[in-house]
């Protein structure tokens, strides 16, 4: 803001890129994030790369798909990003403290010295 404030004359872009940060935490406090900052649109590639939320447990899908059923949809039955006319809908992302309102179960998660 203060750079803007001296240099009146310049008009600056806020933008973002995420060429692949994965759910269900990461992406919904990204999104939670760029949403709260104004931005529209956010470069966000590499969902495409991988089969959706594959990596959690199983277990979780449907608590994933319950609550974020706007954000997800299932696809083979896992949850995977719901891109709908180049869009995410955020709805039930900023409804959510921190973007998402599910238990990760984290005590389920293996750490990448483990896989």
């Amino acid at each position: 803001a203060d750079l803007q404030q001296a240099n009146e004359d310049r008009e600056y872009v806020m933008t973002g890129e995420d060429l692949c940060c994965v759910g269900v935490v990461p992406l919904q406090t990204d999104l939670a994030i760029v949403s709260v900052m104004g931005l529209t649109h956010v470069e966000r590639n590499g969902h495409h790369y991988h089969t959706g939320l594959s990596y959690l447990p199983s277990d979780i899908y449907e608590s994933v798909l319950k609550t974020h059923g706007d954000l997800y949809r299932s696809v083979g039955g896992i949850p995977a990003v719901r891109i709908e006319s180049g869009q995410l809908n955020l709805t039930s992302v900023n409804k959510a403290g921190f973007g998402f309102s599910i238990d990760p179960c984290f005590e389920e998660y293996q750490t990448a010295s483990q896989g």
